[in-house]
């Protein structure tokens, strides 16, 4: 809940932040020495310009109406995308710059990747709630956890298996 109430403080200060018509009067402008493009005007109050973020760089994702809290973007052809990293079973998430996607490939979710969007953008957590791992291809993994330690098998639906829920491996 503080979270929260952190998150709308801030975009409130945010969105409260005026530049004057003279904000940008005594700035030097230098040139860029960029990997990428430059976005011009794109530092605060367009004062200054930035370098675009190139692949495989850091970036932070739009969180509010399409808005990014850094004016920082990924360079032409890319776009900040959530990666996941499994490290056991515990999901950690970063966004990098990477090649846009297709649309008509966007489109196209498997089941576990389905569950798995949906799960992610839930807003409540349960005791025993878990968010599918799914394989390259899209498929369920014979072996899911919860966010209380417990694992079990599920079949290639996603369904549970019954009797198959022990705390740590379940080997499926």
């Amino acid at each position: 809940m503080m979270r929260i109430v952190l998150l709308v403080a801030f975009v409130a200060v945010a969105n409260a932040m005026v530049c004057l018509p003279n904000a940008c009067d005594g700035v030097a402008r230098v040139e860029m020495n960029c990997r990428g493009s430059v976005i011009k005007n794109g530092g605060f109050c367009g004062c200054t310009d930035l370098c675009a973020k190139i692949e495989g760089e850091q970036c932070t994702p739009p969180v509010f109406l399409g808005l990014s809290l850094s004016r920082a973007s990924c360079d032409t052809g890319l776009e900040c995308r959530r990666a996941t990293t499994s490290t056991t079973g515990a999901d950690q998430f970063s966004f990098t710059c990477a090649p846009v996607i297709n649309t008509s490939e966007r489109a196209v979710l498997t089941p576990c990747q389905q569950k798995r969007r949906m799960m992610q953008i839930i807003l409540v957590i349960y005791k025993g709630m878990w968010t599918p791992r799914c394989d390259p291809e899209g498929a369920f993994l014979p072996e899911q956890c919860d966010n209380e330690g417990q694992c079990f098998c599920v079949d290639q639906n996603g369904k549970t298996m019954d009797g198959t829920k022990v705390k740590g491996n379940a080997q499926c």
